[in-house]
């Protein structure tokens, strides 16, 4: 008989512990349980969080976050934490804060959060209205790049005897197997309103393999040095005639005055005549 009883007390107990659990979550997915757990837990009804009114303000402004108005209907709040955004958070019931100077023109949400003696807890947000401190309008010009005029050089002796003065006065150029050529920026321009013109030069198209590198191109005036040997391989985008080789180096100029930016290009044609190439 007595163990009778004690099998009816289990199946008693087994369903009213079912009927707890399935008032407590009628859903059955354990989330209202354990909500309804935490309320029995926490006693007492949840506090009010009462953020203050709305804002608008210039930024540099300083404001003042009050949370007074919040309340407890069965307690006191143990606790006030407002969180700023980007500029983190604070804690009290009144705070004070300014606005950084440099903030951008928006809208901005402010989250004060209160936490009762019960731990119970409640939010409430407010939006403060900033007008950023807009920058002036640029009055900078962009600058303009002058990468000088194209230059001719003409390389090698073979045209050395007087009656090759033609071909030479032409050209512009003087014999030698070595020739230092000084690429000219200095006429470039700029009106100066932010800061001194800096200029980079660079190499963008080459007859060659062989690429003619600036000794500095970081200067207005820098020079390239060409020899024989600058035509000595694959030279298939050169002109050819009997005597000489003609090819083209394209040089970029880049000048920039702290804000805007211009490039001009200027092309230095190198004649490599019959002496620089080996027999």
């Amino acid at each position: 008989m007595k163990s009778n009883y004690m099998k009816i007390f289990a199946i008693l107990t087994a369903l009213l512990m079912m009927f707890t659990l399935n008032a407590c979550d009628p859903s059955g997915d354990g989330e209202d349980g354990a909500h309804s757990v935490r309320n029995l837990l926490n006693e007492g009804q949840a506090p009010v969080a009462n953020a203050g009114a709305d804002q608008s303000v210039v930024a540099g402004d300083t404001i003042v976050l009050d949370g007074s108005k919040s309340y407890d209907p069965d307690g006191t709040i143990d606790s006030y934490i407002w969180n700023l955004g980007d500029l983190g958070t604070r804690t009290g019931e009144t705070v004070t804060e300014t606005i950084p100077g440099n903030a951008a023109s928006g809208n901005y949400v402010i989250t004060l959060t209160v936490t009762d003696n019960n731990g119970n807890v409640d939010s409430d947000t407010i939006t403060v209205v900033v007008e950023g401190v807009e920058d002036e309008p640029s009055t900078n010009k962009s600058p303009h790049a002058n990468a000088g005029e194209d230059q001719n050089v003409v390389l090698g002796d073979y045209y050395a005897s007087p009656g090759d003065a033609k071909i030479i006065a032409a050209l512009d150029g003087t014999l030698a197997s070595s020739v230092t050529v000084e690429l000219d920026g200095s006429k470039s321009s700029d009106d100066g309103l932010i800061s001194p013109l800096t200029y980079t030069w660079k190499l963008v198209q080459s007859g060659t393999s062989i690429k003619p590198e600036i000794d500095n191109n970081a200067t207005d005036k820098p020079k390239v040095t060409l020899t024989c040997e600058t035509a000595f391989e694959d030279i298939n985008d050169c002109t050819r005639n009997d005597n000489n080789i003609t090819c083209d180096y394209v040089y970029e100029l880049t000048v920039f005055d702290g804000e805007f930016s211009d490039k001009d290009n200027v092309t230095v044609s190198a004649v490599y005549d019959r002496s620089c190439f080996p027999d």
